[in-house]
């Protein structure tokens, strides 16, 4: 145990503490000790007891003033809470989606694979699945595998699709059937 010399009121104390608490000893013997003298310039050389039993009540009641605002402040937060817990009490319930395990990852935590095999990935993807076809190889936009119905133009296709069956970069695409209107030509 480390020992702090301390002089109050011109006398010297040794005070013990931990090691390493020096430091801090030594700040509050400071606050102290230029407290008392705040107080014997006030009130004159009052005898020690005296002194120190004045600076005694006055770091109490600061402590005491502090406490105070710490439990306002702490009854101010609970209230907020209390608030906040009960308005998400009272809200409607969203349905909400189970996230992939993708999504419940942390964000920057790494996965299982690799650093190879993650750049492998990245810079090879996987082909795109190939579209509903029918019978006849055309795509099945109806989902009876009976394949496309109407003409084999590509405004009937639709966005997003290519002559070949397979899923392509979405491109707008004039199809008069999806707005309700006739192709009569």
């Amino acid at each position: 145990m480390a020992q702090v010399p301390i002089t109050l009121n011109n006398r010297t104390y040794r005070l013990a503490c931990n090691d390493g608490e020096e430091k801090r000893l030594a700040a509050l013997a400071q606050d102290v000790k230029s407290r008392v003298e705040k107080l014997a310039r006030e009130f004159g050389q009052p005898a020690d007891e005296r002194l120190l039993l004045m600076a005694a009540v006055l770091l109490a009641d600061e402590l005491w003033d502090l406490r105070e605002a710490y439990d306002a402040m702490l009854a101010a937060a609970a209230d907020v809470l209390r608030e906040a817990a009960q308005d998400q009490v009272s809200a409607p319930a969203q349905p909400s989606v189970p996230p992939s395990k993708a999504q419940s990852r942390a964000p920057g935590q790494a996965s299982n694979l690799p650093q190879s095999q993650i750049h492998q990935m990245a810079a090879s993807p996987p082909p795109l699945p190939q579209a509903n076809s029918g019978s006849d190889g055309k795509i099945d936009r109806t989902g009876d595998g009976r394949g496309k119905q109407g003409s084999d133009s590509p405004q009937q296709m639709g966005a997003g699709t290519s002559g070949a069956g397979i899923a392509g970069p979405a491109t707008p695409v004039a199809d008069p059937l999806a707005r309700g209107k006739s192709s009569a030509a």
